[in-house]
């Protein structure tokens, strides 16, 4: 995903406030995150039954402790057993998130329905690199042809098949079996006709294939755990940057602050979001059945003004 504008950063000093819900909408609950905490957040959907974890590397937290400042949102302290970062990262040295999402389903759910990806709330056209974007995308295609999104919409996103998605995933008969580290082993979900690699890289380049998506099923009552994390996204020390490949680095304040300043809110977010594919084929920010949004949203610091 190709994020901000390729100006220099701005001197407003943010932190970083993470939210999720079952959902798109404020009627839908956004709680707080407790970043690092390896306490899951819990939801129930119709689907399946979710748990959450964020983790981020040098994270920094407000000072006054307090996570979001909508009327309609938890206004929790941020949980004692939060930290700058957390065990996890001594294991993946060079991650600097993590994104940990555990489903219990409770249907049958066929595996190329299942999407992961980005969305956004308002439009980015305006905040994406001449020229980038439109390679990125089609690089993205060649690599996986299920990706599917649109960066010039009024609502951009970006979504591929979860299975293809994820760094890591890992299938389990209760949420206790995968509570703390553990290994992708998804090739246990192997079938006759569907020979799943170990190698969790092989095994995204080989659900990037649609007949081998349409013969995988998610089993009600298994417990699948999935990891996504990468070493591009920088979310610590109140930062919101993209480094891509080539020492590029994007600023995605510069997106977030113009609708602080315009529209005196800070409504504006980029979003990881699973959901289940619309079963009519629709694509869009609005279509499918969401499962899980997670909302990554930057606030000014504890006693800065915005310019």
């Amino acid at each position: 995903m190709f994020w901000g504008k390729s100006e220099s950063a701005s001197d407003q000093e943010y932190v970083l406030k993470v939210l999720t819900a079952a959902g798109y909408t404020e009627g839908s609950g956004f709680r707080n995150v407790d970043v690092n905490s390896e306490t899951p957040l819990e939801f129930e959907t119709e689907w399946a039954k979710v748990q959450l974890i964020v983790r981020i590397r040098d994270f920094e937290a407000d000072d006054s402790g307090e996570s979001g400042n909508s009327d309609n949102l938890d206004k929790a302290k941020v949980s004692e057993d939060s930290e700058n970062s957390n065990c996890y990262f001594d294991v993946h040295k060079t991650s600097k998130f993590s994104i940990e999402i555990r489903l219990l389903f409770l249907k049958d759910t066929p595996g190329d329905l299942l999407l992961f990806g980005n969305d956004f709330d308002t439009p980015i056209r305006d905040f994406l690199p001449y020229g980038l974007t439109s390679m990125g995308l089609k690089v993205l295609k060649w690599v996986d042809p299920s990706v599917e999104g649109d960066l010039y919409a009024d609502r951009p996103y970006l979504y591929g098949k979860a299975l293809g998605s994820f760094n890591r995933i890992c299938v389990a008969e209760s949420p206790a079996e995968v509570a703390g580290n553990w290994d992708e082993n998804l090739s246990n979900a192997s079938t006759d006709s569907l020979d799943i690699p170990a190698d969790p890289v092989k095994r995204q380049y080989f659900f990037a294939a649609k007949e081998n998506l349409e013969k995988f099923q998610f089993q009600k009552g298994k417990v699948y755990a999935f990891d996504f994390t990468n070493d591009y996204i920088s979310l610590g020390h109140g930062k919101f940057n993209l480094a891509l490949p080539g020492g590029f680095e994007l600023n995605l304040a510069s997106y977030l602050q113009s609708f602080v300043t315009a529209q005196g809110d800070n409504d504006a977010a980029a979003n990881w979001t699973l959901k289940l594919k619309d079963p009519d084929g629709k694509e869009g920010a609005e279509s499918g059945v969401p499962l899980l949004m997670i909302k990554f949203r930057l606030e000014p610091k504890a006693g800065d003004e915005l310019d």
